[in-house]
């Protein structure tokens, strides 16, 4: 949204929405929802991978009365999203991996394209020095939770809640973060 010279405030007109395939109902729920609220018109181009469940959020937008059109689902693969960015929406709203992001930024800013990138979750993990030696009860059980996250994304999965690297003060040993993380998640 943008605000004119009297202070109100203005949809941006027609917005992109161009989401991944971990989670392809709830991520781009939000983008949808707001970008309707705000007064847009949405492209939204689900990933390649997951096309029913785009389509789905569609017909779900018009059977809760909304009208036909103000979300137009276009599936395909990234050619499809390079045309969706070549047609000129007054947004970008990108959620995925950052080799895509850059081609997005770099495409969107030969138009000068506002755009929002939620690029792939590298949550860290920072372990201070602790000299009572407590760190380990905050350590393992975190370490426990990437492995429950990442096994309710399915096998293989994808989440944004696990931790992909841990930052550790110098000093600290280091063999009960070995089990969880082993030692190309460990960042020194």
């Amino acid at each position: 949204m943008r605000s004119n010279r009297t202070g109100r405030v203005c949809p941006l007109g027609v917005i992109a929405v161009i989401t991944p395939w971990n989670y392809p109902f709830l991520l781009p729920m939000g983008e949808l929802v707001m970008g309707v609220l705000a007064g847009n018109s949405i492209v939204f181009k689900p990933s390649e991978v997951t096309p029913l469940i785009g389509l789905r959020i569609q017909e779900l937008f018009e059977e809760a009365g909304f009208p036909k059109g103000l979300i137009s689902t276009v599936v395909g693969d990234g050619a499809i999203g390079a045309a969706i960015i070549d047609q000129r929406p007054a947004k970008i709203f990108f959620t995925g991996s950052v080799s895509t992001g850059k081609k997005i930024m770099r495409q969107a800013a030969d138009h000068l394209i506002p755009v929002n990138l939620e690029l792939v979750g590298k949550d860290a993990m920072i372990v201070l020095s602790d000299p009572a030696g407590k760190a380990q009860v905050a350590v393992v059980p975190a370490y426990e939770g990437r492995v429950m996250t990442s096994t309710a994304a399915g096998p293989g999965g994808d989440s944004y809640g696990w931790i992909n690297r841990t930052l550790i003060a110098s000093g600290r040993t280091r063999p009960h973060i070995t089990a969880y993380g082993g030692e190309d998640r460990i960042w020194f």
